[in-house]
């Protein structure tokens, strides 16, 4: 569920806007994969923050991350997916051009014969 992802778009991003904001959805197919976008208008990470939580989703050391406690449910799902549909997929955070964050889940995309 993507539910938690959303939430963090609500809470952290369009929530600090007076006038409120915007969350988008976008799932797509992108290089044989399935891509499911979460984006906010919301102000954005600072680039320090962005760098630890980009961190915590690439680091195999748990201790680390349980120390933080932010993002770790963000975190073990991101593990989860990539201990079941390999290193390639999971969860990515990151700064949009024009404002806000797009949270990217990549999930392999299996397509069933008829």
């Amino acid at each position: 569920s993507f539910q938690p992802l959303v939430e963090n778009s609500i809470i952290h991003g369009i929530s600090m806007k007076p006038q409120g904001g915007s969350i988008r959805i976008i799932c797509d197919e992108h290089h044989s994969d399935l891509r499911i976008r979460i984006m906010d208008n919301g102000p954005g990470l600072a680039p320090e923050r962005l760098a630890q939580i980009q961190q915590q989703l690439i680091s195999n050391v748990t201790e680390k991350v349980e120390k933080s406690r932010s993002h770790i449910g963000i975190r073990n799902v991101s593990r989860r997916i990539q201990i079941r549909c390999g290193e390639h997929y999971g969860i990515n955070i990151d700064n949009l051009d024009e404002g806000g964050v797009c949270t990217t889940i990549l999930l392999p995309l299996q397509r069933k014969e008829l």
